[in-house]
């Protein structure tokens, strides 16, 4: 009967193995990775089944081993702005949501209001819905959610002041309903220019509030008015390197490795691994577990124990 029997260096390295697997693509609880675009793969598909496939336009490109390559710049209402688009209605209709990016800029500046990612409401008037500049959010009409790469100091119209550099932005009803999850005073970061940056924003419905992650690390988090939910946004349009203002700059000169939407909340040590990973680094859920799913470990590991002296005796 040698065959068998267990040995303590066999049975705590099993432990080990089960232990391990909570930080190897074991899923979250409660997070599931909706949505999940890995341009550097080389593929438009959705690595999610049945999510939709990317589309590009205006001469973006993609190559495998580097990703989706916005070559060319102008206006986001013209038709020199290279740009993806993921169709429409990706994010979950209530709740929360974590939204992340992998990117590459290079070539300097390009100017205030240039967009990373955003999602909008807006009537599609040309490919992929790429705005014509004549259906601008207003002071009081139109919805957007997005991650602005370049922000003068200003005053929003909600009434809120922001320092200036990069955000997370989010308005259910026009401008003047606008939030944001800013870099702390003094410390702005313009992501137009070179740097290779991995940007996260967390809208947690529980919490109420808006967080804008920035190569892993929380940035000055927003409480988001009660109006302010993903039941009241419409996202008709999911663009990547192209604002919802006709007018502003496209993200040229940058190349996107990978691209996620969670269904929930990330923690922040959620956000962070994901940042320590890098692109591609993961396939199912973030790679943290939840206290509950090690202690499902902890259990497996007494049951192997358990099983030991059992077999032996």
């Amino acid at each position: 009967m040698k065959s068998k029997a267990f040995n303590s260096s066999s049975l705590l390295l099993a432990a080990a193995c089960l232990a391990a697997g909570a930080f190897a693509g074991v899923p979250t609880a409660g997070a599931a990775l909706t949505h999940n675009w890995v341009f550097v793969n080389g593929t438009l598909n959705d690595a999610v089944a049945g999510g939709p496939t990317a589309g590009l336009y205006n001469g973006a490109t993609i190559t495998a081993g580097t990703g989706v390559n916005l070559a060319t710049g102008g206006a986001s209402d013209s038709t020199t702005a290279s740009f993806v688009s993921l169709g429409g209605y990706v994010l979950p209709a209530s709740g929360s949501v974590t939204v992340e990016a992998y990117f590459t800029h290079s070539g300097g500046g390009i100017g205030y209001f240039t967009n990373v990612w955003n999602f909008n409401n807006e009537a599609s008037s040309l490919p992929g819905g790429q705005t014509s500049g004549t259906d601008n959010p207003g002071a009081t009409t139109g919805q957007y959610f997005m991650n602005t790469a370049s922000e003068p100091a200003r005053t929003i119209g909600s009434g809120q002041a922001t320092p200036g550099g990069s955000a997370m932005d989010l308005a259910t009803a026009g401008y003047d309903s606008e939030q944001q999850s800013t870099n702390p005073s003094g410390s702005a970061v313009y992501l137009d220019q070179n740097g290779t940056y991995m940007v996260s924003a967390v809208l947690d419905a529980s919490a109420g509030t808006l967080t804008y992650y920035l190569n892993g690390a929380a940035q000055v988090p927003v409480t988001l008015a009660s109006s302010q939910t993903l039941a009241n946004f419409k996202d008709v349009n999911s663009l990547i390197g192209l604002s919802a203002f006709g007018g502003d700059p496209s993200f040229r000169n940058t190349v996107f490795t990978d691209f996620r939407i969670y269904n929930d909340a990330l923690s922040a040590a959620q956000v962070t691994a994901d940042y320590t990973n890098g692109a591609a680094g993961v396939t199912a859920e973030s790679t943290v577990p939840e206290p509950a799913t090690l202690g499902a470990f902890a259990v497996g590991a007494a049951g192997l124990l358990l099983l030991r002296r059992r077999v032996r005796a």
